[in-house]
């Protein structure tokens, strides 16, 4: 079974909505791609192990408990970093720190403890709870709305493979192209926009994704801001992101 299946069945057998789920689980995507033996990248040239070696080591205690709190490396499904955190998944975990699901144990423990995303999980779109999860939880130094949107597509992605039929997402066109080309020039030239192919040699530059068209119509300056030719449109799973 792919771990993120197997995170996504105890998510929602712990209760979570499949919106909240999926919120939940684009981050875990961002944060460690469902390894729970990943070693932050930059802390595996810091360090100089890899995540086996750093994970075996905890476990046969010649990387004590106190060097791992300390170390500031992110570890694990959610890349836990501060010492606090990582002291609580060390207890939940040892002695074996890359378990799947004694850290998905941890992970439903401590996501019981934020009160305020809890509220958010239990009504919240996927967007919402993907970008509460960004925000109220993960908390990574890079929090922008380019951020956001990659999370919030992680998320849409694991809502439509595992809750069913695909919803609608809105997005701002902001121009087309026939090449190819062109489209990705322009794209490089606007901070979080992605290029769609609209249909045989038609490719579209978007802005933004959305779960309803009226939250679309919210970001109108924002997207005519970039171009004002800007309109927005449905985008299924038959477009294909370039």
């Amino acid at each position: 079974m792919e771990n993120s299946k197997y995170l996504w069945d105890r998510l929602i057998t712990a209760g979570y909505r499949p919106e909240a789920a999926a919120g939940i689980l684009g981050n875990i995507r961002a944060e460690s791609n469902f390894r729970p033996d990943n070693l932050q990248n930059t802390y595996e040239r810091i360090l100089g192990y890899t995540d086996k070696e750093y994970t075996e080591m905890i476990n046969a205690g010649t990387y004590s408990y106190q060097q791992f709190i300390n170390d500031h490396a992110g570890y694990g499904l959610a890349q836990w970093t501060y010492k606090t955190r990582k002291a609580e998944l060390y207890k939940a975990c040892f002695p074996d720190i890359g378990s799947l699901e004694k850290q998905c144990d941890y992970l439903l423990k401590e996501l019981g403890w934020y009160s305020a995303l809890q509220g958010i999980l239990k009504t919240g779109t996927v967007r919402e709870c993907s970008v509460a999860v960004l925000h109220l939880y993960e908390a990574p130094g890079d929090q922008s709305e380019t951020v956001e949107l990659r999370r919030y597509g992680y998320a849409q992605e694991i809502f439509d493979k595992y809750a069913g039929e695909p919803a609608a997402v809105y997005s701002w066109q902001l121009n087309a192209y026939k090449i190819k080309e062109n489209a990705i020039n322009f794209m490089s030239t606007v901070p979080g926009s992605f290029v769609i192919e609209k249909e045989p040699g038609l490719y579209a530059v978007c802005y933004g994704a959305y779960n309803s068209e009226a939250e679309a119509a919210d970001h109108k300056t924002e997207a005519r801001s970039f171009s004002k030719k800007a309109f927005i449109i449905t985008i299924t799973k038959q477009e294909v992101k370039v």
